[in-house]
């Protein structure tokens, strides 16, 4: 049980974990870390944090769906 249970929000600013690999120029040694499986967890994960995100926003709510990477698979895709 969450404390937001029973509370439902006009807005939500997700700002969902991600790979990173859009600061691969502030950061380039992620590219030699990071595992195609490692970005297939971080999806599921986002997918989550959205489906609880989704329960306690009101209708007609805005959500705003950040990461720090262009990677199509953790902003495009749904699953």
């Amino acid at each position: 049980m969450s404390i937001f249970d029973s509370e439902h929000f006009d807005g939500i600013l997700a700002d969902v974990p991600c790979s990173g690999l859009g600061v691969l120029r502030r950061k380039p040694e992620i590219k030699h870390f990071i595992t195609p499986e490692d970005i297939d967890q971080l999806v599921s994960l986002q997918a989550q944090i959205l489906e609880s995100c989704s329960k306690v926003l009101k209708v007609n709510g805005w959500l705003v769906y950040s990461t720090c990477t262009l990677n199509k698979k953790e902003n495009e895709k749904a699953n």
